[in-house]
């Protein structure tokens, strides 16, 4: 109940990578490779946020699931599960 209210807020209020929030903040100093998995089609948060991640992240890397929404690992779990391999690899 009340995903369509949560949602709006949610969109209104800047998403994830709200600058003035805590979240953002702490999003800013992460450390460790990070990879970003995003549903080329998502629907539900649209696509912006993924780039505001990469933009927030330091040594991030943003990987777009192609044919994909919200659920890549659900919708695509064979491209899903080989981008987080090579991201892997690429760093061992």
């Amino acid at each position: 109940p009340h995903w369509s209210e949560g949602l709006i807020s949610f969109t209104k209020s800047g998403g994830y990578g709200s600058y003035g929030t805590a979240l953002g903040a702490a999003i800013k100093q992460l450390t460790m490779a990070t990879l970003i998995l995003w549903g080329r089609n998502d629907q539900i948060l649209g696509t912006k946020d993924a780039v505001k991640f990469r933009n927030l992240i330091p040594n991030s890397q943003l990987q777009w699931i192609p044919a994909s929404g919200h659920v890549p690992h659900l919708e695509r779990p064979d491209l899903t599960a080989q981008a987080i391999v090579d991201f892997w690899l690429d760093r061992n």
